[in-house]
């Protein structure tokens, strides 16, 4: 996986990070010329990964107008997932596959029990996770703004990270 510009100073680094349990990857899979490279390399960090992307639905689209999950005006989505292709990915990859059906999934290495996914299938339904990020404030600038303090790097991140050389690979 390549380095991100807008995600420079938060790469995983064993040395300094430690064990990790969980690999997170919200919104990614969509945007992924090999995901089992990238499903190689993430298993590298973790045991376990939670992600989100919709499942093709049911009933197939035939054309791009049929499922907004397409997004033609961004051309961004380029790999598309079945429940069936998560269980073969799961299989390939000696794991266990929880999935809500829809958009949240969980691939690990170990199994864990039905009911802890179920509740959080449930939560999702309830549009939980919707309700409380509408009543919570994002933390993201604020929370880069400390790093970088605690860092001792100053606001010109993008460029110190263009002059490493860590740049986005398209």
């Amino acid at each position: 996986m390549g380095n991100d510009l807008f995600a420079c100073g938060f790469e995983y680094e064993p040395e300094r990070t430690g064990h990790v349990d969980l690999t997170t990857a919200f919104e990614v899979f969509e945007h992924l010329p090999e995901p089992r490279a990238a499903l190689r390399e993430m298993l590298g960090v973790a045991p376990a990964i939670f992600f989100s992307t919709e499942l093709v639905p049911a009933q197939t689209p035939t054309s791009v107008g049929d499922w907004w999950y397409f997004a033609p005006e961004h051309g961004q989505h380029i790999s598309f997932y079945t429940y069936r292709a998560l269980q073969h990915l799961a299989i390939e990859f000696g794991l266990h596959l929880y999935t809500d059906g829809f958009s949240l999934h969980l691939l690990s290495a170990k199994p864990i029990p039905r009911f802890s996914f179920r509740r959080l299938r449930l939560l999702n339904k309830l549009r939980m996770f919707s309700l409380v990020s509408r009543r919570m404030n994002s933390r993201t600038e604020g929370d880069r703004r400390l790093l970088l303090a605690m860092d001792g790097r100053s606001a010109d991140w993008p460029t110190r990270c263009l002059r490493a050389g860590r740049l986005m690979r398209v």
